[in-house]
């Protein structure tokens, strides 16, 4: 692909699901969702948390815990300043109300379908350059993309999964430019100060040649 085909550079977030916390500090709102990732054999809920900044605040406090809202944003590596440690966060562009549309959990559509059932959404789209790659002890495979975002450069670390019909690493090679989809989890872990907080990561889900 030519430098004129590419695919520009790419950093974007989608959320759905309901508040479980809305807090305020001085300088940031931070908007914790309850999002349900349907995986291959069970759903996974996940806790990802956005921060809003000026004159976004305002918008966030329309709504309240328990309000099921929609939420659009991007990735920064930089850290907050209350010491706790994250490796990425999630900054939010816009929020709004959840959009729920047609669907039946056992796969009717269309004119079948009776009910409207709650939609929840965990996913991101990014492109960029390959930087760091680090393949771990339990097949996963760490490895960190970086792109302009808003007229600054990002760097995003990610992870992805070897199986045993999918190997990504032909294709994880410093200086090689990926379109990357997945979604977020939300883990447990000491930050620098021996206390339990709050880790957002993304996971990779499928790669490919941008």
């Amino acid at each position: 692909m030519s430098s004129e085909e590419r695919l520009p550079d790419t950093n974007e977030v989608l959320l759905q699901g309901q508040i479980v916390n809305l807090y305020e500090t001085a300088n940031v709102t931070l908007v914790t969702l309850r999002v349900i990732s349907q995986g291959e054999r069970e759903e996974y809920i996940f806790y990802p948390r956005t921060v809003f900044f000026d004159p976004l605040r305002d918008d966030c406090r329309q709504y309240a815990v328990r309000d099921r809202v929609q939420i659009h944003g991007y990735v920064s590596q930089s850290r907050p300043s209350n010491d706790r440690v994250y490796p990425q966060s999630l900054i939010g562009r816009s929020i709004t109300p959840a959009v729920d549309g047609m669907q039946s959990a056992f796969g009717l559509t269309g004119d079948a379908v009776m009910g409207t059932f709650p939609i929840d959404y965990d996913q991101f789209k990014m492109v960029g350059t390959v930087n760091d790659v680090h393949v771990g002890t339990k097949n996963n495979i760490s490895f960190t993309l970086s792109m302009n975002t808003d007229g600054r450069k990002r760097f995003v670390p990610l992870v992805m999964f070897q199986t045993e019909t999918f190997n990504p690493l032909p294709l994880l090679v410093p200086g090689k430019r990926l379109a990357v989809v997945g979604h977020y989890r939300t883990t447990k872990q000491r930050n620098s100060r021996g206390k339990m907080a709050s880790l957002e990561s993304a996971v990779a889900c499928a790669i490919a040649e941008a």
